[in-house]
């Protein structure tokens, strides 16, 4: 954001950079859920427990299941969302180089 203000650059970037952000936060929020879900059935079906419910066991098992490929999805999304932000600042590191250049903010290296 700070970059983008200071060079004048066009919003596209941040937008984007934005959009990256925000779209993996429902994946998160419902691999918590499922987290905290999987752990009460977990409670529920302990031989201790005082609640008796036959199928907490089976519901337990498949909400851990369910948990573990949700979390594995949601992962491999915000791999792909990271890689493309990297793309992204990246793009954003090689047009604040031109304009530096362009206004000789660079001090001269000994290679030029």
């Amino acid at each position: 954001e700070e970059t983008s203000a200071a060079y004048r650059l066009a919003p596209a970037a941040r937008q984007e950079n934005i959009r990256l952000k925000y779209q993996v936060i429902p994946g998160m929020v419902l691999c918590m859920g499922l987290l905290l879900t999987t752990g009460a059935f977990g409670a529920i079906a302990d031989p201790a427990s005082a609640m008796e419910v036959s199928w907490a066991v089976t519901a337990h098992f498949l909400l851990a299941v369910g948990t573990l490929l949700a979390n594995g999805v949601v992962t491999f999304l915000e791999w792909q969302a990271i890689v493309r932000n990297r793309e992204l600042v990246d793009l954003v590191y090689a047009e604040v180089q031109t304009i530096r250049k362009e206004r000789g903010l660079d001090p001269a290296t000994p290679d030029e």
